[in-house]
């Protein structure tokens, strides 16, 4: 089984038929699960056409209640997403409130939560427990993994989301994976691939990084590359900490 998703999309099986194009940015993401239960997921949402709201995670906890907790974590991120007013940070604090309230004691997850502003050349992300994460610049050897931000979610209302942010040059990669998939493929090598093929895309990237982790059991990465700055202003100076979006 194989589900692919290039725009925003909640984890269903279902491939939507037109992608949301940011200028800027080209990003692809792909889930393979090992049966028709999935326990990774990852979503793609566009703000206004200007810049990228992306999350990858994975849950414990594998029964009929944790599938359900999954799939209302999923529409809580979205809803949460699209109607907060405060903090980029706050998304995920509150986030972890409604998954602590909601959900059995066996469960967590782990989240990463990025939002990529090409206007500005800007990463914001949170990492609850979720990794790996790599930065990766064109030309660089180098691998930057992005450190965690946080524990995972569902596990105690007293813990503390912090924000990191992260300017963005033309040509970086981000790439988010499950960890299933990070332990059959080593930085070495998609560093060694993305040596091979400097141009190749996002789709491309992402295919070859869970081809190679056919051990795996799901398989789940995404793939965010700045092709060059927005034309377009999103927000004034110093209102990078706010994120507002409007309901679909």
């Amino acid at each position: 089984m194989k589900t692919s998703y290039s725009a925003p999309a909640i984890h269903t099986g279902l491939v939507p038929a037109v992608r949301a194009q940011i200028p800027g940015l080209d990003y692809y993401g792909e889930c393979r699960p090992a049966r028709e239960t999935a326990w990774e997921f990852f979503e793609f949402l566009p703000m206004h056409r200007t810049s990228l709201v992306c999350s990858l995670g994975r849950i414990t906890g594998q029964s009929v209640s944790a599938a359900f907790t999954m799939a209302s974590l999923q529409a809580f991120l979205r809803s949460l997403t699209r109607h907060h007013r405060g903090s980029f940070a706050g998304v995920v604090r509150d986030l972890n409130r409604l998954v602590y309230e909601i959900s059995p004691d066996s469960f967590h997850a782990s989240l990463f939560y990025a939002w990529i502003d090409p206007v500005r050349g800007q990463l914001q992300y949170v990492s609850a427990g979720h990794g790996p994460v790599l930065l990766i610049r064109p030309g660089e050897r180098r691998v930057r993994r992005l450190e965690h931000t946080g524990t995972v979610l569902g596990l105690s209302l007293r813990v503390e989301f912090r924000r990191r942010a992260i300017d963005l040059h033309p040509g970086d990669l981000l790439l988010a994976m499950t960890d299933g998939v990070a332990d059959f493929v080593r930085e070495d090598d998609i560093c060694d691939y993305l040596c091979r093929r400097p141009g190749a895309r996002p789709v491309d990237i992402v295919s070859h990084v869970i081809d190679s982790a056919r051990g795996a059991e799901d398989r789940t990465a995404l793939a965010v590359r700045l092709q060059a700055r927005g034309e377009a202003r999103l927000f004034e100076s110093g209102a990078i900490e706010e994120l507002e979006c409007p309901a679909a």
